[in-house]
């Protein structure tokens, strides 16, 4: 798809899965339109437009969408903000790469999470900064499949030694990757499970 794509709310109504990859300009007029039911939005090569009648700014239009479990933004650099201070409880898998977010990383990020057992959250190529907050995942408690990945940041800081703890029971397989960043310090025991 090359072209504008709006999210028409005909279509949006009864959607469970929207997929625009190549578009060259998403527009997000009626930020209401996204159906309360969709389960993945994926939006790649996008250019972000927030029309007139949208009072919300980014990542505010996904705050309703109670049941979504994918969220993948990709190669969208005008696409700037920063991370919210936490995302739908449903959400499984996060993969937001090549954007212009900056800013911290909430502690709270995964406040709300109620999901299943494996959470992915890919964050790479941004121009995220400061450290990995330790409670990242304090509401993690039955994840057993973990993937953190956050390479090409400007994160700093030590890693936080007690990031994986509240993880420990039912963890069974971890995926890092913090590359390209400028921690300090040492690896802590909780990443060399």
């Amino acid at each position: 798809f090359d072209g504008y794509f709006l999210l028409p709310r005909c279509i949006a109504e009864n959607a469970t899965s929207m997929t625009a990859f190549t578009a060259s300009q998403v527009i997000l007029d009626d930020l209401d339109a996204l159906p309360p039911g969709l389960q993945s939005l994926s939006l790649s090569f996008a250019r972000f437009t927030f029309g007139a009648s949208a009072q919300m700014e980014w990542p505010s239009f996904f705050a309703h969408l109670s049941v979504l479990e994918s969220l993948k933004l990709m190669y969208s650099p005008d696409l700037t903000g920063s991370l919210p201070t936490s995302m739908p409880s449903s959400l499984t898998t996060t993969t937001i790469t090549n954007t212009g977010l900056s800013g911290a990383i909430p502690s709270t990020i995964f406040s709300n999470f109620s999901g299943g057992s494996e959470h992915s959250f890919t964050c790479t190529n941004n121009q995220l900064t400061g450290s990995i907050p330790s409670t990242l995942y304090s509401n993690l408690l039955n994840v057993s499949t973990l993937t953190l990945a956050l390479s090409n940041n400007k994160l700093d800081g030590s890693l936080p030694s007690q990031l994986l703890s509240p993880l420990a029971v039912t963890l069974t397989e971890v995926h890092i990757d913090l590359a390209s960043n400028s921690f300090t310090g040492s690896i802590p025991e909780d990443f060399l499970m």
